[in-house]
């Protein structure tokens, strides 16, 4: 899924719904904490208001990776 989700992003780059999705992906996958949280601050840069990506930001950056 990861694979296809960035082959998406590559082609749709501004996509909100293909970011969010990934970082799901990578959160479920309980690995690539950094790229989650990377992710995460591309789709603030697109909607800095976003109510998901604030609030997964804020859990990831509580957390102790």
């Amino acid at each position: 899924a990861k694979r296809h989700l960035l082959d998406a992003i590559t082609r749709f780059p501004r996509s909100v719904g293909l970011k969010l999705l990934l970082t799901r992906v990578l959160i479920q996958e309980g690995r690539h904490w950094d790229e989650a949280e990377r992710t995460l601050h591309d789709v603030l840069s697109l909607e800095p208001g976003h109510p998901e990506a604030r609030r997964q930001l804020q859990i990831l950056q509580q957390q102790s990776f």
